[in-house]
């Protein structure tokens, strides 16, 4: 029985470090869609300046 729940143990000890893998790509994926976006909101923000520049 004890080996049993050890089994156990280490199935979800497994699982679990797959998850945490999982979750750490998608972060790392959603930390790189967030740097993309702040450059073109960076590259917005210029145009926009230029633009009012050009316009006063």
């Amino acid at each position: 029985k004890e080996m049993y729940v050890r089994e156990m143990l280490e199935k979800q000890i497994i699982e679990l470090n797959e998850q945490m893998q999982l979750l750490e790509s998608d972060k790392n994926k959603l930390n790189y869609q967030i740097d993309e976006l702040r450059q073109q909101l960076q590259s917005k923000d210029k145009l926009i300046q230029n633009f009012q520049v050009r316009t006063n």
